[in-house]
């Protein structure tokens, strides 16, 4: 049996714990054992879920409180001769499980799920990303990444593999029931349009400017509305600017929902302004239902899977997006099951995850 531990998951369900859930999901119980390494005094995410797959949750100290202990921590939990340590990452801000693995015998893999350091991050943050690299720069490690503008950003030059961030197509389609059933749910008539996005309330997803977008847009169409599924830190901050825009009966904070899959065939239209990511999942997903969406082009292009996302620069402000987005053809797109690659189906994708484990033991 093959051991690996997965380091990367948070307390907010959003693109990297769906992946690796779906990663575990998917796997031959019988072939590979997964574990999982948790740095967060809340709960992980979908630890229920993960515990019911016969999955070990090993939690340890925050860094921040006591790092020492974090450590020490980390350095008893590598003893237990993983093969692979699998740590996916933002940045190389946190460090330490990099090099502490590279004092066990275990092969670690560095699995890059971002195109660029947020804009908005500590300067705390970026300080530690550069000290990161500079640590682990001797280090033997295999290079993996969920696109291209992922991979260049944690390797540059080097060579590494792409995993694509595969998606179930099928709960993703498309479908009548469940948009009837949402808007029911959160009093949207059939008449109004929604606009909607499924992200963490973080500054890389950069809601600011989707509150100023979609108020230009309200006040083109008042017959809309916005729909914003997840949780973060930041969202009280966003709750208090849509009051302070008087445009709260607009806005729809649905919090951290597990049935994330209905919400895209409630929405008519996507907007995603993030500073950066990396292949995005929601961006796949939304993509599956039929969406049109529109994303800042601080995103992996590769994440055009269908034709149907459109690329706009943050650099021409809200009032811009927002007359461009309202004038497009947003019809959903009923062929969309003949456009989307198989490649970025979810079993395709963990494949060749299984395989990657399989080939790097030899």
């Amino acid at each position: 049996m093959i051991k690996i531990l997965l380091i990367g998951m948070s307390n907010n369900l959003g693109g990297i714990e769906t992946y690796l859930y779906n990663l575990v999901k998917n796997s031959d119980n019988k072939r590979y054992q997964f574990d999982f390494l948790f740095a967060n005094e809340n709960e992980m995410a979908l630890e229920n879920e993960i515990k019911e797959l016969g999955c070990h949750i090993y939690k340890v100290t925050p860094r921040y409180i006591n790092r020492k202990k974090h450590i020490q921590e980390i350095q008893e939990i590598f003893k237990n001769n993983y093969d692979y340590i699998h740590y996916n990452i933002m940045s190389f801000s946190w460090f330490e499980p990099i090099t502490i693995a590279s004092q066990t015998n275990s092969k670690i893999i560095i699995h890059s799920h971002c195109s660029r350091i947020d804009r908005n991050v500590s300067f705390k943050t970026r300080m530690l990303h550069k000290l990161g690299k500079l640590k682990i720069r001797n280090i033997s490690y295999l290079r993996v990444a969920c696109g291209q503008d992922a991979g260049k950003f944690i390797f540059k030059d080097k060579k590494f593999t792409i995993f694509n961030n595969g998606i179930d197509v099928e709960k993703f389609k498309y479908d009548k029931k469940n948009r009837k059933d949402i808007r029911e749910e959160f009093g949207i008539k059939e008449n109004e349009t929604l606009y909607g996005l499924v992200a963490a309330f973080l500054p890389v997803k950069n809601h600011n400017f989707l509150i100023d977008v979609f108020r230009e847009i309200n006040n083109i169409d008042n017959s809309s509305k916005l729909i914003l599924i997840g949780e973060g830190k930041l969202k009280k901050e966003i709750e208090e600017k849509v009051r302070n825009l008087n445009i709260d009966n607009k806005v729809i904070f649905t919090g951290k929902r597990k049935d994330v899959n209905k919400f895209y065939s409630a929405m008519d239209i996507l907007i995603m302004p993030s500073f950066s990511e990396g292949l995005s999942m929601s961006l796949i997903e939304a993509q599956a239902n039929g969406l049109k969406c529109y994303t800042s082009d601080n995103i992996d292009r590769n994440s055009n899977i269908t034709g149907n996302v459109e690329f706009l620069s943050l650099d021409k402000g809200a009032e811009f997006w927002a007359k461009y987005i309202y004038n497009s053809n947003n019809e959903r797109d009923e062929s969309i099951h003949n456009k989307m690659p198989y490649d970025y189906n979810t079993k395709k994708s963990c494949e060749k995850v299984y395989q990657f484990y399989l080939d790097n033991l030899k």
